[in-house]
């Protein structure tokens, strides 16, 4: 059985596959290449922009934020002495 916390992160990964479902494409779209092509590309270049921006505003912070905390307690923290 799954956590809640792996549930919720795995429908949060089918958000854009969800809003992709409910265009309503014309019935030619299925006839049209091109259109398909079009839309993979741009569902594509939606996606990279997700990540890139959640990268930016979540990641970096917290790496930056653990960064300073391992720091912080690296100075504070006695390091062991090591056996000979």
């Amino acid at each position: 059985m799954q956590s809640g916390a792996r549930k919720n992160a795995g429908r949060a990964g089918t958000l854009l596959l969800d809003a992709y479902d409910k265009i309503p494409f014309p019935q030619s779209y299925h006839d049209e290449p091109w259109e398909q092509a079009g839309m993979a590309v741009l569902f594509v270049l939606v996606l990279l922009a997700c990540a890139a921006t959640a990268y930016h505003l979540i990641e970096l912070p917290m790496q930056r934020l653990g960064s300073r905390l391992a720091g912080r307690l690296g100075r504070r923290v006695p390091q062991p002495a090591l056996a000979t």
